[in-house]
Protein backbone atom coordinates (compact mmCIF):
# COMPACT_ATOMS: atom_id res chain seq x y z
CA UNK A 1 0.00 0.00 0.00
CA UNK A 2 1.39 3.72 -1.09
CA UNK A 3 2.28 5.70 2.17
CA UNK A 4 0.59 9.38 1.19
CA UNK A 5 2.42 10.74 3.86
CA UNK A 6 5.45 10.83 1.45
CA UNK A 7 3.06 11.94 -1.41
CA UNK A 8 4.29 15.17 -3.24
CA UNK A 9 1.73 16.76 -6.08
CA UNK A 10 3.05 18.73 -9.00
CA UNK A 11 0.27 21.13 -11.61
CA UNK A 12 0.36 19.29 -14.69
CA UNK A 13 2.24 21.51 -17.34
CA UNK A 14 -0.82 23.21 -19.51
CA UNK A 15 -3.57 22.64 -16.96
CA UNK A 16 -1.85 24.61 -13.63
CA UNK A 17 -5.19 25.48 -11.38
CA UNK A 18 -6.58 21.97 -13.20
CA UNK A 19 -4.99 19.52 -12.56
CA UNK A 20 -1.90 17.96 -10.36
CA UNK A 21 0.21 14.62 -10.72
CA UNK A 22 1.56 13.10 -8.12
CA UNK A 23 4.93 11.35 -7.45
CA UNK A 24 3.38 7.91 -6.64
CA UNK A 25 1.28 8.36 -10.31
CA UNK A 26 -1.76 9.80 -9.15
CA UNK A 27 -3.80 12.45 -11.07
CA UNK A 28 -6.33 14.56 -8.72
CA UNK A 29 -8.45 18.12 -10.20
CA UNK A 30 -8.08 21.03 -8.30
CA UNK A 31 -10.44 22.93 -5.98
CA UNK A 32 -11.30 26.13 -7.87
CA UNK A 33 -14.08 28.76 -7.55
CA UNK A 34 -15.98 28.96 -11.41
CA UNK A 35 -16.72 32.01 -13.17
CA UNK A 36 -20.17 31.82 -11.92
CA UNK A 37 -19.58 31.53 -8.42
CA UNK A 38 -19.98 27.72 -8.02
CA UNK A 39 -17.20 26.00 -6.36
CA UNK A 40 -16.39 22.98 -7.66
CA UNK A 41 -14.46 20.63 -5.29
CA UNK A 42 -11.15 18.42 -5.78
CA UNK A 43 -11.28 14.93 -6.21
CA UNK A 44 -8.43 12.38 -7.39
CA UNK A 45 -9.53 10.74 -11.28
CA UNK A 46 -10.21 7.46 -12.10
CA UNK A 47 -7.60 5.64 -13.97
CA UNK A 48 -8.37 3.86 -17.55
CA UNK A 49 -6.21 1.04 -18.77
CA UNK A 50 -5.57 1.25 -22.89
CA UNK A 51 -6.20 -2.82 -23.00
CA UNK A 52 -2.25 -2.88 -22.93
CA UNK A 53 -1.62 -2.30 -19.49
CA UNK A 54 -0.84 1.05 -19.50
CA UNK A 55 -2.61 3.51 -17.33
CA UNK A 56 -4.81 7.09 -18.50
CA UNK A 57 -6.72 9.92 -17.94
CA UNK A 58 -9.41 12.24 -19.64
CA UNK A 59 -7.91 15.80 -18.85
CA UNK A 60 -10.45 18.63 -19.54
CA UNK A 61 -9.86 22.22 -20.87
CA UNK A 62 -12.24 24.83 -22.31
CA UNK A 63 -14.16 22.62 -24.44
CA UNK A 64 -11.79 20.23 -25.18
CA UNK A 65 -11.12 17.25 -23.65
CA UNK A 66 -7.18 14.80 -24.04
CA UNK A 67 -6.20 10.99 -22.67
CA UNK A 68 -2.49 11.36 -20.86
CA UNK A 69 -0.75 8.44 -19.94
CA UNK A 70 0.11 8.46 -16.27
CA UNK A 71 3.55 6.90 -16.57
CA UNK A 72 4.33 10.03 -19.01
CA UNK A 73 2.60 12.93 -16.92
CA UNK A 74 4.83 11.30 -14.05
CA UNK A 75 7.81 11.17 -15.72
CA UNK A 76 7.58 15.16 -17.70
CA UNK A 77 6.88 16.21 -13.68
CA UNK A 78 9.41 14.71 -11.52
CA UNK A 79 12.15 13.34 -13.97
CA UNK A 80 14.81 15.29 -15.22
CA UNK A 81 15.13 14.54 -18.81
CA UNK A 82 18.25 16.33 -19.69
CA UNK A 83 19.28 14.46 -23.18
CA UNK A 84 16.29 15.11 -24.50
CA UNK A 85 15.10 10.80 -24.20
CA UNK A 86 11.50 9.95 -26.35
CA UNK A 87 10.57 6.87 -23.76
CA UNK A 88 9.83 6.65 -20.47
CA UNK A 89 9.98 2.91 -19.33
CA UNK A 90 8.54 0.79 -16.38
CA UNK A 91 11.53 -0.85 -14.49
CA UNK A 92 9.88 -3.42 -13.40
CA UNK A 93 7.94 -3.96 -16.03
CA UNK A 94 5.03 -3.76 -14.48
CA UNK A 95 3.13 -0.92 -16.75
CA UNK A 96 0.66 0.01 -13.75
CA UNK A 97 3.26 0.94 -11.42
CA UNK A 98 3.56 3.99 -11.90
CA UNK A 99 5.74 5.45 -8.76
CA UNK A 100 8.54 8.05 -9.89
CA UNK A 101 10.97 5.34 -8.74
CA UNK A 102 9.83 2.81 -11.10
CA UNK A 103 10.34 5.24 -14.48
CA UNK A 104 13.18 6.17 -16.03
CA UNK A 105 13.54 8.52 -19.73
CA UNK A 106 15.25 6.07 -21.94
CA UNK A 107 15.92 5.43 -26.08
CA UNK A 108 13.56 3.56 -27.74
CA UNK A 109 15.79 1.03 -28.62
CA UNK A 110 16.63 0.78 -25.19
CA UNK A 111 13.39 0.33 -24.38
CA UNK A 112 11.96 -2.46 -26.88
CA UNK A 113 15.71 -4.29 -25.50
CA UNK A 114 13.93 -3.94 -22.06
CA UNK A 115 10.50 -5.07 -22.66
CA UNK A 116 12.00 -8.43 -24.35
CA UNK A 117 14.69 -8.71 -21.51
CA UNK A 118 11.51 -8.59 -19.02
CA UNK A 119 9.06 -10.61 -21.27
CA UNK A 120 6.76 -8.14 -21.97
CA UNK A 121 7.02 -8.56 -25.58
CA UNK A 122 8.45 -10.83 -28.31
CA UNK A 123 10.92 -10.10 -30.86
CA UNK A 124 10.43 -9.16 -34.01
CA UNK A 125 13.60 -10.89 -35.48
CA UNK A 126 13.75 -8.74 -38.41
CA UNK A 127 13.07 -5.28 -36.55
CA UNK A 128 16.44 -7.03 -34.39
CA UNK A 129 18.36 -8.34 -37.90
CA UNK A 130 21.36 -6.51 -37.16
CA UNK A 131 21.71 -6.97 -33.67
CA UNK A 132 21.16 -10.57 -34.27
CA UNK A 133 23.74 -11.33 -36.97
CA UNK A 134 25.85 -9.29 -34.99
CA UNK A 135 25.95 -11.69 -31.81
CA UNK A 136 25.94 -14.00 -34.33
CA UNK A 137 29.64 -13.05 -35.49
CA UNK A 138 30.61 -12.46 -31.91
CA UNK A 139 30.33 -16.46 -31.54
CA UNK A 140 27.17 -16.12 -29.44
CA UNK A 141 25.09 -19.97 -29.67
CA UNK A 142 22.39 -19.67 -32.37
CA UNK A 143 20.21 -20.65 -28.57
CA UNK A 144 21.55 -17.74 -26.73
CA UNK A 145 20.50 -15.50 -29.17
CA UNK A 146 16.77 -17.09 -29.76
CA UNK A 147 16.79 -17.02 -26.09
CA UNK A 148 17.94 -12.87 -25.67
CA UNK A 149 15.38 -11.86 -28.40
CA UNK A 150 12.61 -14.23 -27.37
CA UNK A 151 12.27 -15.25 -31.08
CA UNK A 152 12.51 -18.90 -32.48
CA UNK A 153 15.48 -20.83 -33.55
CA UNK A 154 13.78 -21.12 -36.98
CA UNK A 155 13.88 -17.18 -37.49
CA UNK A 156 17.39 -17.25 -36.24
CA UNK A 157 18.18 -19.82 -39.00
CA UNK A 158 16.41 -17.80 -41.52
CA UNK A 159 18.66 -14.56 -40.78
CA UNK A 160 21.82 -16.68 -40.73
CA UNK A 161 20.79 -18.11 -44.31
CA UNK A 162 19.68 -14.52 -45.88
CA UNK A 163 22.73 -12.81 -44.83
CA UNK A 164 24.82 -15.62 -45.94
CA UNK A 165 26.70 -15.63 -42.87
CA UNK A 166 26.95 -19.31 -42.31
CA UNK A 167 30.57 -19.75 -42.80
CA UNK A 168 31.80 -16.80 -40.50
CA UNK A 169 29.80 -18.74 -37.99
CA UNK A 170 30.56 -22.32 -38.08
CA UNK A 171 34.20 -23.27 -38.11
CA UNK A 172 34.82 -24.98 -41.91
CA UNK A 173 36.94 -27.53 -40.52
CA UNK A 174 33.95 -28.60 -38.05
CA UNK A 175 31.42 -30.68 -40.01
CA UNK A 176 29.36 -31.46 -36.93
CA UNK A 177 28.74 -27.29 -37.00
CA UNK A 178 27.47 -26.81 -40.25
CA UNK A 179 25.31 -29.69 -40.02
CA UNK A 180 23.39 -28.13 -37.44
CA UNK A 181 22.93 -24.97 -39.28
CA UNK A 182 19.19 -25.63 -41.34
CA UNK A 183 18.65 -25.17 -45.03
CA UNK A 184 15.25 -24.45 -46.67
CA UNK A 185 14.08 -26.20 -49.47
CA UNK A 186 12.46 -23.67 -51.76
CA UNK A 187 8.75 -23.48 -53.29
CA UNK A 188 10.72 -24.93 -57.21
CA UNK A 189 12.42 -27.79 -55.64
CA UNK A 190 9.50 -29.58 -53.87
CA UNK A 191 7.51 -29.08 -56.76
CA UNK A 192 10.39 -30.55 -58.85
CA UNK A 193 10.91 -33.42 -56.16
CA UNK A 194 7.24 -34.08 -56.68
CA UNK A 195 7.13 -34.68 -60.53
CA UNK A 196 9.76 -36.75 -60.50
CA UNK A 197 8.24 -38.97 -58.37
CA UNK A 198 5.41 -38.60 -60.53
CA UNK A 199 6.77 -38.98 -63.57
CA UNK A 200 9.11 -41.88 -62.00
CA UNK A 201 5.69 -43.45 -60.32
CA UNK A 202 7.96 -43.83 -57.13
CA UNK A 203 6.86 -44.96 -54.07
CA UNK A 204 7.85 -42.87 -50.66
CA UNK A 205 10.41 -45.99 -49.71
CA UNK A 206 12.12 -45.66 -53.05
CA UNK A 207 12.36 -42.13 -53.49
CA UNK A 208 14.02 -41.84 -50.16
CA UNK A 209 16.39 -44.76 -51.59
CA UNK A 210 17.53 -42.79 -54.47
CA UNK A 211 17.29 -39.46 -52.09
CA UNK A 212 19.28 -41.23 -49.61
CA UNK A 213 17.11 -39.92 -46.90
CA UNK A 214 14.93 -41.54 -44.66
CA UNK A 215 11.25 -41.89 -45.61
CA UNK A 216 9.90 -39.65 -42.55
CA UNK A 217 12.51 -36.92 -44.13
CA UNK A 218 11.10 -37.76 -47.77
CA UNK A 219 7.29 -37.22 -46.37
CA UNK A 220 8.07 -33.98 -45.17
CA UNK A 221 9.68 -32.64 -48.07
CA UNK A 222 6.65 -34.04 -50.15
CA UNK A 223 4.47 -32.21 -48.06
CA UNK A 224 5.71 -28.95 -48.46
CA UNK A 225 6.34 -27.43 -44.90
CA UNK A 226 8.66 -24.99 -44.61
CA UNK A 227 11.14 -27.39 -42.08
CA UNK A 228 14.79 -26.90 -42.12
CA UNK A 229 17.10 -29.69 -43.00
CA UNK A 230 20.32 -30.03 -41.98
CA UNK A 231 23.05 -28.79 -44.59
CA UNK A 232 24.04 -33.09 -45.62
CA UNK A 233 20.53 -33.89 -46.08
CA UNK A 234 19.72 -30.49 -47.87
CA UNK A 235 22.45 -30.99 -50.27
CA UNK A 236 21.63 -34.87 -51.14
CA UNK A 237 18.22 -33.23 -52.14
CA UNK A 238 19.59 -30.59 -54.32
CA UNK A 239 21.99 -33.30 -55.90
CA UNK A 240 19.31 -35.43 -56.55
CA UNK A 241 16.90 -32.84 -58.26
CA UNK A 242 20.16 -31.90 -60.53
CA UNK A 243 20.16 -35.41 -61.62
CA UNK A 244 16.97 -36.33 -61.87
CA UNK A 245 15.29 -32.83 -63.06
CA UNK A 246 11.95 -33.11 -65.22
CA UNK A 247 12.40 -30.93 -68.18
Amino acid sequence: MVNKKYESWKDIKGYKGYYQVSNHGHIRSVPRVLTDGRVLQGRELSQVSNGNGYLYVSLSSGNKSQHHYIHRLVAESFLLNDELLPEVNHIDGDKSNNSVENLEWISSQDNKNHAFETGLREANSYEFENEIVTDLLRGHHRNFVANKYHTAIVSIDRIIERRNIVDKIYKPNRAENVNKYRKYLTEDDVNEIRKIKSKSNLSNAKLSRRIGTSESTTSIILSGKRSGFKAETYHKVKKFINEYKVI
